[in-house]
């Protein structure tokens, strides 16, 4: 399967899991909140067997005006 919106990959986690669709929404919300707040304070999220999510520092650049 290649790319899956919100809604298929709880559909998805849901039927995979046996729990009701609601439940799987509220975990992953969770999951969002807890990766945000981790990021914020030291900078990276790991979720083990899947990957890391890491807060990366850019420089500015030059934007322009069409």
């Amino acid at each position: 399967m290649g790319k899956m919106t919100k809604s298929q990959l709880m559909r998805e986690l849901a039927d995979k899991s046996g729990l009701a669709k609601k439940d799987v929404e509220a975990l992953l919300e969770a999951m969002v909140e807890m990766a945000y707040k981790l990021v914020k304070s030291s900078g990276e999220f790991t979720v083990p067997g899947i990957g890391k999510l890491v807060k990366v520092h850019r420089k500015a650049r030059m934007g322009r005006n069409p």
